[in-house]
C-alpha cells in the first residue's frame, strides 16, 4: 500500500521538474516511465502516465489522473522520504 499526496492540475513536464528540483539542491533522476527503463540523459517525452523518480531518500512515483498527478511512496517510507515526497509535490505545484 502506498502513501499519496494528490497535486491538482499539475502540468509540468518532466524535465522542468527535474530541473525545479536542482535549483532547489534536490537530485532526481527520472529512471522508468510507463514501465520502460529511461537511460541516462535521454531526453524525457511530454507525455507520461507512469513515471519513477529516483531520489538519495528513496523512490518516489509519480501517476497521472486525469488533470492531477499523485506523487506515492510505500507505505513504510521513512521520515526522510516523505519530506522528499513534499518536496517533489510542491516542485509539480510550479
Amino acid at each position: 500500500m502506498g502513501l499519496e499526496l494528490v497535486v491538482a492540475g499539475a502540468g509540468r513536464p518532466l524535465a522542468e521538474l527535474v530541473a525545479a528540483l536542482a535549483s532547489a539542491g534536490i537530485a532526481a533522476t527520472v529512471m522508468m516511465i510507463d514501465g520502460a527503463l529511461v537511460a541516462p540523459g535521454a531526453p524525457l517525452p511530454s507525455s507520461w502516465r507512469d513515471s519513477r523518480l529516483r531520489l538519495a531518500e528513496g523512490t518516489v512515483t509519480l501517476l497521472r489522473r486525469g488533470g492531477d498527478v499523485a506523487v506515492v511512496v510505500f507505505g513504510n517510507a521513512d521520515e526522510r522520504l516523505r519530506a522528499a515526497q513534499e518536496r517533489v509535490a510542491s516542485a509539480l505545484g510550479g
